[in-house]
């Protein structure tokens, strides 16, 4: 790991904003504990059967960038590749196994539990800026769509751009990797751009579940445009981002649409035909 070079003071802000206090970690760790003890109980119970499968390895791993300790769960590759094809790990409030929920913990497949390669190490300390900030309660939950879809969106543009920049910042390697893909944006409006992306995709997830109505699809499609550059400003990212971004609305959400329904179905909802009809429209 070796740090960017410059960024030192937005580096140092950042890691203020999201790290937990002393007391908060070591309470999170009581339950990682309890956790452990009981899954491990469970399955000798069990014997391995069912839903036991699904967890291969529970494993505590030390944070290079926070100093401190979080939960991994190497899962089966199978489960992994349907819960989350694109990704090498994923964080998540909570996993329920026997009926059993977790603390906030990282999962990854079984076959990446004995990488130590860097870009690897540089995805976990990603996944423990997003537990930290569910530790703090600042991890967005997808299910707020249906209630608040806007303050959702930008909850989840700012919890990724965090974890991005962070990651970005102790692992330039990460970074130069997307440079050499072809892309030419700064670190910081990589960041900015990365977070908005992702929190569109769980937008666009959250359509194709069914979780928004056809006429709540279109009051998002009408004031996100509108709202997007002061809700960047009022998360303490630049309003120019934003501003652009709006006037790439279709485009995005056309990206996101087609890559979820490159794994998936075509839904019947009505606010999936909503949202598809719109970017037939607009793009």
């Amino acid at each position: 790991m070796t740090p960017h070079k410059d960024h030192q003071a937005e580096i140092k802000k950042l890691l203020k904003t999201v790290t937990p206090s002393s007391k908060a970690h070591q309470n999170y760790l009581n339950k990682v504990t309890i956790f452990i003890n009981w899954h491990n109980h469970l399955s000798s119970l069990t014997k391995g059967h069912a839903k036991g499968l699904l967890i291969k390895k529970l494993k505590i791993v030390p944070s290079q960038i926070f100093n401190r300790e979080y939960l991994v769960a190497y899962v089966t590759n199978d489960w992994f590749l349907s819960a989350a094809h694109k990704c090498d790990a994923v964080a998540t409030t909570s996993l329920e196994i026997y009926n059993l929920a977790s603390p906030p913990l990282v999962i990854a497949p079984e076959s990446n539990s004995r990488l130590k390669n860097n870009y690897f190490l540089s995805i976990l300390e990603h996944e423990f800026v997003h537990i930290n900030q569910a530790i703090l309660n600042n991890f967005p939950a997808t299910n707020n769509y249906s209630k608040k879809p806007f303050p959702t969106l930008i909850n989840h543009t700012l919890a990724e751009y965090q974890a991005n920049f962070i990651q970005y910042y102790y692992f330039p390697e990460a970074y130069q990797k997307i440079e050499k893909e072809g892309y030419s944006l700064s670190m910081k409006n990589w960041s900015v751009l990365r977070g908005y992306t992702q929190a569109l995709e769980t937008l666009v997830q959250a359509i194709y579940m069914g979780q928004l109505t056809s006429s709540t699809v279109e009051k998002i499609l009408k004031a996100l445009p509108k709202q997007l550059p002061s809700g960047f400003k009022k998360i303490g990212l630049p309003e120019s981002n934003g501003l652009d971004y709006a006037r790439k609305l279709p485009p995005y959400l056309h990206i996101a649409v087609s890559e979820l329904l490159k794994n998936f179905p075509m839904p019947k909802n009505e606010g999936f035909r909503t949202l598809t009809n719109w970017i037939s429209i607009n793009y």
